[in-house]
């Protein structure tokens, strides 16, 4: 959970697969700490968990009189009459920290990207999942990605990803904290994390 002291969730953030990809094969030997969590409003994964507990993600059909039905297709159906009206206006939130040291300094790199969706054209999922494919694709086109299968964190350059992001009105804001010294441990769970450099 992300909280404020001594007040309630502002937001719930857990472990999801998927997210990260092949980053921890790429990566090992070179990342000491690697974690990936999908960011939603509170109560959010109480609701997912109930709905999965009373088997309505099941992909396994069930009898309805003689009617064989797939409880996750008539899940998906119901909650998508929800999503459908032009009210309704989605959230992208993302923020990628990375911590490490070089010339004996700690250096603290943090992405924030803060997107909404618009009241009647594109959701902000849409816009940032199309356009990162859309930038991806013109640097294939302009032969600055050779052909072939490639590992996208090895194949692709965010700033390129970025720029195109910010070319369609999507900001990507960087900070950058340098301070000599070690990188701060990692916390235990239960206990409070080591301040960030400032």
């Amino acid at each position: 959970f992300m909280r404020d002291p001594g007040q309630e969730p502002r937001r719930e953030a857990v472990h999801t697969s998927g997210g990260i990809s092949t980053l921890p094969w790429s990566w090992e030997g070179k990342v000491r700490d690697l974690d990936y969590k999908t960011v939603r409003y509170p109560g959010h994964w109480d609701r997912i968990r109930l709905l999965r507990e009373i088997g309505l993600l099941s992909a396994e059909p069930v009898g309805i009189g003689t009617v064989p039905v797939v409880p996750r297709e008539v899940a998906a159906t119901l909650l998508e009459r929800l999503l459908d009206g032009d009210e309704t206006r989605d959230l992208v939130v993302l923020r990628v920290v990375a911590r490490g040291r070089a010339g004996g300094e700690t250096i603290l790199r943090r992405y924030d990207l803060l997107e909404t969706g618009e009241e009647k054209g594109l959701s902000a999922m849409a816009k940032t999942t199309a356009y990162p494919t859309v930038a991806v694709a013109l640097e294939l086109g302009r032969g600055r990605i050779a052909p072939g299968t490639r590992l996208a964190e090895e194949a692709v350059d965010p700033d390129a990803v970025i720029r195109h992001l910010e070319s369609r009105g999507i900001a990507v804001a960087c900070t950058e904290t340098v301070r000599r010294g070690s990188i701060p441990p990692r916390s235990e769970p239960g206990k409070p994390a080591a301040p960030e450099p400032r």
